[in-house]
């Protein structure tokens, strides 16, 4: 596989728009099969084709997992939207919404998912002027959709400085509206605590940038970043060869949850066995929350409480792990 180079421009990476991890990657494994230099994309342009087997490599992830998410992501980005604001009070359009895609089609002998982009997103894809690119390799091991959001915006503001090396700052509402996370936390110590400090972390030790920031105002109203951006760590990685990360036991234990999920909720359907509803409905919450998040991790309503009675469901209905089917 050639490497896979995302290339956005500005107007997008600064836009409006909420996807979960999972669909944020999946958006920029396609973009990253587009040809960006095309001046007039026609409809064959701007469809990709993503084998399951493919992206289960790419990604680190067993094959039916790659399916599993591929395939509720793309059902969920069918409703996703993109909103630009134009930054102008007098102009006549101040805000246009579209689709990040609006077909996509599933060849079950080909094992491949076929993804259309939309036609409005071409200004944003295609024949760029003011752009961020960047290895998707860089993003693929961040943990959470704010982080992949505040890695592109990095990069964005770093490449307008024309420096490896800058500090920069951006007026916290904007930041956080960005985000769309303007309604939520409404003080710095809510946002800082609940989103920043996990954000900052998670790109400085799953990507090749550096990141620290400081404050100005009281209340604070503005963040400051200093951004390096890793070069001679890049150039190290590419020339040395890096041994495969093994998986960790917790990731083993919850690739086996969702798989037994999977398999349970489709004999159910098919009335090979029966759920009562409180088994039905923890496992549909399991599975939306391990989409979400990639992981069962223990947050809001995830209680080890509630892990133990799923695990006991699991158990009670696949005892073990089935043949692939």
């Amino acid at each position: 596989m050639s490497e896979l180079i995302v290339y956005k421009s500005n107007g997008l990476v600064v836009s409006r728009y909420d996807l979960t991890e999972q669909e944020t990657k999946l958006i920029s494994y396609g973009i990253a099969k587009l040809n960006p230099t095309l001046t007039n994309p026609t409809k064959e342009d701007r469809t990709v084709i993503i084998p399951y087997k493919e992206y289960a490599e790419f990604m680190g992830m067993s094959d039916k997992l790659a399916w599993t998410n591929l395939n509720n992501a793309i059902s969920n980005l069918m409703s996703r939207t993109i909103e630009i604001i134009n930054p102008d009070p007098k102009a006549e359009i101040t805000k246009i919404i579209f689709q990040w895609v609006n077909r996509a089609e599933f060849n079950q002998q080909n094992q491949a998912v076929e993804l259309t982009f939309s036609k409005e997103i071409k200004p944003f894809l295609f024949n760029l002027n003011e752009f961020v690119k960047y290895k998707l390799e860089h993003i693929k091991s961040l943990n959470n959709k704010y982080s992949m959001r505040f890695y592109e915006i990095l990069l964005k503001l770093l490449g307008e400085t024309k420096k490896t090396k800058a500090d920069v700052e951006v007026p916290l509402s904007e930041f956080k509206d960005m985000l769309v996370l303007e309604a939520n936390y409404p003080t710095y110590k809510q946002f800082n605590q609940r989103i920043l400090k996990m954000i900052v972390n998670d790109v400085n030790n799953n990507s090749n940038l550096n990141v620290s920031f400081t404050t100005k105002g009281r209340p604070v109203d503005t963040l400051v970043f200093s951004i390096e951006k890793q070069e001679q760590k890049k150039i190290i990685e590419e020339i040395a060869p890096v041994e495969p990360k093994r998986k960790t036991h917790q990731q083993r234990l919850d690739e086996e949850r969702i798989t037994k999920t999977k398999y349970i909720l489709d004999d159910h359907k098919a009335g090979k066995i029966t759920l009562s509803e409180k088994e039905f409905d923890l496992l549909c919450n399991m599975y939306k929350h391990y989409y979400d998040n990639g992981s069962f991790s223990l947050q809001g309503k995830i209680t080890s409480k509630v892990i133990e009675f799923f695990d006991s469901v699991l158990n009670k209905y696949l005892p073990r792990m089935p043949k692939r089917r």
